[in-house]
């Protein structure tokens, strides 16, 4: 990998491990402290380049804000997938806390262990999922609360 390409995959990193959304700013000061310190002169010499060529192929915008394309090229999964990871998620959440049939869903201890680390792509997808395993008899929607069904229960033990 040539000097330039090397910079260009530092900085789809760089967004990456910021958990970055479409619009996303680039932070060159975080940047630098993370990645450009470290490079030799050639990837230095290529980091003004390397930025250009990301906007020019349209993964970054003119002022290094991350792109719709730029957010597919840094979280491939599609959109089916994020959604089928958050259901997977949402019965382990339940298994963890030993739910019984009629538990509710904490929102916040769920966010907590698992949201908080989630990509913008399974961001997107949380409520969609709740949605699907509500419609797949996994939960129940109880005064806008969701909750374990038998079914839930039976299929998460």
């Amino acid at each position: 990998m040539d000097a330039k390409e090397k910079v260009k995959s530092d900085i789809l990193s760089w967004f990456r491990g910021n958990k970055a959304d479409v619009g996303h700013a680039f932070n060159e000061r975080s940047f630098m402290t993370r990645y450009y310190l470290n490079y030799n002169p050639n990837e230095k010499a290529a980091y003004g380049e390397a930025l250009g060529e990301l906007d020019v192929e349209g993964i970054i915008e003119q002022k290094s804000n991350l792109t719709e394309k730029g957010l597919d090229l840094i979280y491939s999964e599609s959109p089916a997938e994020a959604k089928e990871k958050v259901k997977s998620d949402i019965l382990s959440w339940f298994r963890e806390n030993k739910a019984d049939v009629g538990h509710a869903l904490n929102e916040r201890s769920f966010m907590t262990r698992y949201a908080m680390n989630y990509n913008p792509k399974e961001k997107g997808v949380i409520l969609e999922a709740l949605n699907d395993l509500a419609t797949e008899g996994l939960l129940e929607i109880r005064n806008g609360i969701f909750v374990l069904t038998k079914r839930g229960f039976d299929t998460i033990y």
